[in-house]
């Protein structure tokens, strides 16, 4: 029987800060799953902790549990050789391309998830990102700007990235409709190095002294619903175009009530009801998209928002919640090791 859990996380969540709804970190109660996820544990007798507070002096047995494959995990196999491992996939096949490998598995008793292609039930299951589902804000009267976006700046080499798709995006509507688009998230004013000039981003001054001009920039948020709620439409793009892979984006949107323009995973509708955004692929060029999104008719648009309620207020949701989260790690783990 195992008690004790140690979590392997980024270090910038380490001394327990990934459970901590009061951290900083918690922008859009980012973190409110794994709180949840902690407390569930704990009714069952399990204490879970950073792996910052593993003390190897003390005689006790553990297991270990992975956020995404480390690339230092041989260390992690010769220094715990006898821990039993569980494994949770969160990023997309052209950020840890290491989770998406089978080989790796048989490292872990059990693998968690979003890759359906990859799931049996039996030791990997399926796992979405997970969010804390608020009623959204419906009401039509704050709406008064037509279209945002809230992302990263990142830049990578894949076919199946979006982040290039994401800076087209932007650069039309500053250079076709400026007044009618604005932009939000880290990075926009600061150079980001891909490839193998990656480890410059760690040079502040250079990402400074290379920095693009994103006039639409409007720069960082501290609550994405609050901004979201003055706008009608939000591009929406994933950093990756691969099936199932669905992140906290367009959570986010349907969350706050904003109609998402969606680009990424092109089973989307399997997951949320079509009525519910809008597909970026069914328009051919931008000024396509934005004279539907300028002249769309108010009832049209009420049919989205209304869409959208319905599945945030649904049981259909439910597997992107927390409480899916907690629950399925929690009663797979503890199988396992109890």
């Amino acid at each position: 029987m195992i008690n004790n859990l140690y979590l392997v996380c980024s270090k910038s969540l380490y001394k327990n800060e990934i459970f901590n709804i009061k951290s900083h970190h918690n922008r859009d109660n980012c973190l409110y799953h794994y709180y949840l996820f902690k407390e569930k544990l704990k009714e069952k007798g399990i204490s879970i902790d950073t792996f910052d507070y593993f003390d190897k002096n003390k005689n006790e047995e553990y297991a270990l549990v992975f956020f995404d494959f480390p690339r230092n995990f041989d260390v992690f196999l010769k220094d715990h050789p006898h821990s039993k491992k569980f494994l949770l996939v969160y990023e997309s096949p052209i950020k840890v391309p290491q989770s998406q490998n089978t080989g790796n598995f048989k490292y872990f008793e059990k693998v968690f998830t979003w890759n359906t292609k990859l799931v049996n039930n039996i030791n990997i299951f399926r796992l979405s990102y997970a969010q804390k589902i608020d009623v959204p804000h419906t009401g039509a009267s704050k709406k008064q700007k037509l279209l945002a976006m809230i992302a990263g700046h990142k830049l990578q080499t894949s076919k199946i990235e979006l982040y290039s798709q994401r800076i087209e995006a932007i650069r039309w509507f500053e250079k076709n409709h400026p007044n009618d688009f604005d932009l939000y998230g880290e990075g926009w004013n600061e150079h980001y190095f891909k490839d193998s000039l990656y480890q410059l981003n760690r040079v502040k001054f250079l990402k400074k002294l290379f920095k693009p001009n994103f006039p639409s920039y409007k720069g960082m948020v501290k609550d994405k619903k609050t901004v979201y709620e003055n706008y009608k439409f939000a591009l929406c793009y994933e950093n990756a175009e691969y099936p199932d892979y669905i992140t906290e984006k367009i959570l986010d949107c349907l969350i706050a009530g904003i109609v998402p323009i969606y680009l990424g995973a092109p089973n989307i509708a399997n997951y949320v009801p079509k009525e519910a955004f809008i597909d970026k692929r069914k328009f051919k060029t931008y000024e396509n998209l934005y004279s539907f999104i300028k002249n769309m008719p108010k009832e049209e648009y009420i049919k989205y928002v209304e869409a959208i309620k319905n599945y945030v207020e649904s049981d259909k949701i439910y597997p992107f919640s927390a409480q899916y989260f907690a629950k399925t790690l929690s009663e797979e783990i503890s199988k396992s090791i109890l």
